[in-house]
């Protein structure tokens, strides 16, 4: 089980995905259609380097999440080993940093979805709209802000009649 970002095996897991992800060094530097993506990247990767720091707690996720986000990272890091797909290899960085994440689960789908904006196939497939950057970074603005926004209150609950 994976308990926080400093967990060893996380971190190793975290770190074999962005090596297997060669591409997006590249994409981030050279590729046309990724003019800004470093930073949607940069926006999005917030909550886990806050979580890192210790500056944000959430509860602990149940540990068959986590278990089940980690084997996905290595399906997907396993599939784009073999197929030579690079969108895979992001989809398990994506994926290996959002098993580190403990936070509510709905929040975790946003945040995740979001990591489509900083992935080059991104680019690839929104050359065409108008304004791609600025969808882009909005896209990761609020995936990191589902994850940084505060938990609702809960009530007391009531206390009994005397």
């Amino acid at each position: 089980m994976i308990r926080a970002l400093t967990s060893p095996a996380g971190l190793t897991l975290a770190l074999a995905t962005l090596a297997a992800a060669p591409s997006l060094s590249e994409a981030f530097l050279h590729a046309p259609l990724e003019r800004f993506s470093v930073l949607s990247f940069l926006i999005w990767i917030a909550p886990p380097v806050l979580l890192l720091s210790k500056r944000l707690k959430f509860p602990a996720s149940h540990p068959s999440r986590s278990s089940a986000l980690v084997a996905l990272a290595l399906l997907s890091l396993a599939a784009s080993a073999l197929l030579s797909i690079h969108a895979l290899a992001h989809a398990a960085l994506a994926l290996a940093l959002a098993a580190l994440c403990h936070a509510p689960h709905l929040r975790l789908a946003l945040w995740l979805v979001a990591a489509f904006a900083w992935m080059p196939a991104s680019g690839w497939l929104t050359a065409t709209w108008p304004a791609t950057t600025a969808i882009r970074l909005a896209l990761a603005s609020l995936g990191a802000l589902a994850l940084l926004l505060p938990s609702p209150v809960k009530p007391p609950p009531p206390r009994p009649l005397p």
